[in-house]
């Protein structure tokens, strides 16, 4: 009776580690997916991070450039003419012109409305 006892604990000590075992590799493998999804959360955050920033960069470099831009172009149309001939459409459409890509199309139209204006 007492080998039988030992026999049956024996068993049940060896299907508790199986069972151990078992949940230690699922835990394992859970873990890794939850850690890999938590890099690639983190990698695209920083990516968005460094995305936003150059944005910032960018819109703060094309601000002070159309900012220079347009400085230049008062300075030159109160040379030549008194404040009060300034008109703000033309200092719309030359603001416009700058911040375009198509430059060259943009300095037709401006040159077409009046004085003959160029884009520095």
């Amino acid at each position: 009776m007492s080998v039988e006892r030992l026999n049956q604990s024996s068993d049940r000590i060896k299907e508790s580690r199986r069972a151990m075992l078992e949940t230690e590799e699922l835990v394992s493998q859970f873990l890794k997916i939850c850690i890999n999804s938590a890099r690639r959360s983190c990698m695209l955050i920083n990516k968005m991070i460094a995305i936003d920033k150059s944005k910032k960069v960018l819109s703060s470099m094309s601000r002070r450039m159309t900012r220079k831009q347009v400085d230049r172009w008062r300075t030159r149309t109160n040379a030549h003419a008194s404040s009060s001939e300034f008109k703000p459409s033309k200092f719309k459409v030359l603001v416009k012109a700058i911040t375009t890509q198509n430059k060259a199309h943009w300095a037709s139209i401006i040159s077409s409305a009046g004085r003959g204006c160029r884009l520095v």
